[in-house]
């Protein structure tokens, strides 16, 4: 069974990519997930899923 974990965008690095940023950390990872509305958001480069800082993105977790 998919949860959805909740998780937000970062600004990070050079080339500004997104980052995931859980409970105020930097986890250093690759923004993966789908938005509040549950759209696909594949990479990290914010032009696709029309990302940006502090947005909520809702990540599929609970399977490896």
């Amino acid at each position: 069974m998919v949860s959805w974990e909740r998780v937000i965008c970062g600004v990070e690095g050079v080339l500004g990519k997104l980052r995931v940023l859980r409970e105020g950390e930097r986890e250093g990872e690759e923004l993966w997930g789908r938005t509040k509305e549950h759209r696909r958001v594949e990479g990290a480069r914010g032009r696709a899923g029309r990302l940006s800082r502090g947005k909520s993105v809702y990540r599929e977790s609970g399977l490896s």
